[in-house]
């Protein structure tokens, strides 16, 4: 099969991105004869840029034109990149939109086409996405789901969203699991590292961009409420980027609301390289989020060897199992009431570890490429090769 792939979220360091290089990099190291179109920008093509080491069944091809200052040019860049990627991807077998942002209208008339849903979230609360980000995805989604052959959903619980919205989808919606990248498991990071980022004592950890929706509000707050002999010895470790300067202003004056200037360390965005010590250096791995389509953090926690605390909502009790602890995402005191008592006994952190260490083998990339190319072959009828 010759097999399209948006790649443009790669390039980003959120789930989207995250995602989509791991998928990518799965199917195109599967052994067989397809062959892979990686779209991405025109500027991305550049010999100067350096790409991952996919395989050699997989190219890249540049059809999309920047964002420009002018709303004008912007439009009729949108237009010729339209036209461009038409042309460019008109003898593929089929086409996977990882990202429905990207998603081109009527292009399934020539092409068989898949779409991966990460979430409904920017149906749930304006607040938790860009406004324009909103905007577009509201307008494209019936499209999406009226011309698409196939829906990836990244969960069951996002499944049944996707179904109670359009019903009509059912039939053609199918779940994949993410999974961790290999690269995730016990480490033990040297003093060195941890300096460098400026920690010195145990930690929680929680990992996630700044914005409403990971509700980082009540793992502050419940850290603010833990006792004076736990709060002492475990410092509270933030690491993702803001959405904007807003949400850093915000959390900033959270965090000095609760008097806690002393004891919380943000560290904003951390390389993949890193992240994994800095799991593996925590104590606790803490998630509060009011809403997830997967929930990558607590299962790359899990693969940790660390034990978690989690939102008991949306899709995170599906991917933790009786693996974590939970807490309902408002409920200060229940958060603290888990952190109290994770951190204060070392048998309950041993049996969590072990769980989360089982529960995080049952997920992989590898796995997640094995059900994505059956989706594939399903709607192109394709034989196995």
């Amino acid at each position: 099969m010759r097999i399209g792939i948006d790649y443009i979220s790669a390039f980003g360091t959120g789930g989207n991105g995250t995602y989509t290089r791991e998928l990518t990099t799965a199917l195109a190291r599967k052994e067989g004869r397809d062959r892979f179109e990686l779209y991405t920008y025109l500027h991305h093509i550049f010999p100067t840029r350096r790409y991952p080491d996919l395989s050699d069944r997989a190219v890249f091809r540049g059809v999309y034109m920047p964002s420009f200052p002018f709303p004008a040019l912007t439009r009729w860049g949108e237009r010729i990149s339209g036209e461009i990627f038409r042309f460019r991807s008109r003898d593929l077998d089929v086409m996977h939109f990882t990202n429905p942002f990207f998603f081109t209208k009527g292009l399934a008339k020539k092409v068989r086409v898949v779409v991966s849903i990460h979430d409904l979230s920017f149906i749930k609360d304006r607040s938790w996405v860009k406004a324009s980000t909103r905007e577009l995805l509201m307008s494209i989604l019936p499209d999406i789901f009226r011309e698409a052959h196939a829906l990836i959903a990244v969960s069951e619980c996002t499944k049944r969203e996707i179904i109670a919205y359009d019903a009509s989808v059912s039939s053609k919606t199918f779940v994949v699991h993410e999974g961790a990248n290999s690269a995730f498991g016990p480490v033990v990071p040297d003093a060195a590292f941890l300096a460098h980022y400026g920690i010195a004592q145990p930690y929680i950890l929680t990992v996630g961009e700044i914005q409403p929706r990971k509700n980082l509000e009540t793992i502050l707050a419940a850290y603010a409420q833990l006792p004076g002999m736990l709060r002492s010895r475990y410092c509270l470790v933030l690491a993702g980027a803001p959405r904007d300067s807003t949400q850093l202003q915000r959390l900033g004056e959270c965090i000095h609301a609760l008097k806690l200037d002393e004891q919380v360390i943000v560290v904003g965005h951390v390389p993949a390289e890193d992240l994994v010590k800095l799991y593996g250096g925590a104590s606790l791995f803490a998630f509060a989020s009011f809403y997830e389509g997967f929930g990558l953090p607590i299962l790359e926690a899990m693969a940790c060897g660390v034990p978690v605390v989690t939102s008991n909502t949306t899709s995170l009790p599906e991917i933790g199992g009786d693996s974590c602890l939970y807490a309902p995402p408002e409920d200060v005191e229940g958060f603290m009431g888990q952190f109290a008592a994770v951190l204060s006994d070392e048998i309950l952190q041993k049996a969590m570890r072990k769980k989360g260490l089982a529960r995080a083998g049952l997920f992989s990339w590898d796995k997640a490429a094995r059900e994505t190319r059956a989706i594939y072959r399903n709607v192109t009828g394709a034989l196995v090769q």
